[in-house]
């Protein structure tokens, strides 16, 4: 089966990773994109949304070794929300993995830095943070922009991916690399809608993946980095 991903309705963001992984456990086993209707009113211009669809979209279902094309044609499908996942309970989907080498940075910090829900930005601790443990720093995507195949690399090569909530620590959580997404209590009425309680963890996870449910804070962290440094 063929589902369609139509850019005039969907989200163009890391929320399609989650679509795609729902898409794959409701049987369907290539993706189109839709372009015939344009990006719709996703309140930012043309110009950006196109370069976040080739920059994020486009190369997603690589990292699930899915075909993928455009066109119009295939079904409309599945949901980009958590609970499509969570709802089915079944977790042998395809990880999402890296197509090219892993990168040799031992961790990396995914920042967040949007003016919606600016609560839920990195702090400053983030950075002091990076600089005790020697951390590969990922600006947020509209500081600075990496191809999705470059970030992957990156996170698959690392002893631990560390970050707030944000879309590309939401990818990870469908991938087969170590992560920890923090705060996650503070976007908890986002977490609600997917139909994730405070204090749960994914059914899914590996070991190495877990949220944290409390507010990020410099200590806590760096008992995650001295814990790891034992066991390696």
């Amino acid at each position: 089966m063929i589902a369609r991903y139509d850019l005039s309705k969907r989200n163009i963001s890391f929320d399609f990773f989650a679509w795609q992984t729902h898409a794959w456990l409701l049987g369907y086993r290539e993706i189109v994109f839709d372009l015939s209707k344009g990006y719709g009113n996703h309140n930012q211009p043309d110009d950006e949304l196109a370069r976040r669809y080739q920059s994020i979209i486009r190369p997603g279902p690589d990292l699930m070794g899915m075909p993928s094309r455009e066109g119009s044609d295939g079904e409309e499908c599945a949901t980009h929300k958590l609970y499509g996942i969570l709802g089915l309970k079944r977790w042998d989907f395809p990880r999402l993995k890296t197509v090219l080498p892993a990168g040799n940075a031992r961790y990396t910090i995914t920042l967040r830095n949007c003016p919606v829900h600016q609560e839920r930005n990195s702090k400053p601790m983030w950075l002091e943070f990076a600089e005790k443990i020697g951390a590969t720093v990922i600006p947020d995507y509209a500081d600075r922009t990496i191809s999705l195949h470059e970030r992957m690399a990156l996170y698959a090569g690392a002893k631990m991916n560390f970050g707030v909530v944000n879309g590309p620590m939401g990818m990870l959580l469908l991938s087969e690399y170590p992560m920890l997404m923090t705060g996650c209590v503070i976007a908890e009425y986002a977490w609600k809608k997917h139909g994730v309680s405070r204090g749960e963890q994914l059914p899914w996870f590996l070991p190495g993946q877990s949220l944290m449910w409390e507010k990020p804070r410099l200590a806590s962290l760096m008992s995650v980095v001295e814990k790891i440094e034992r066991e390696c």
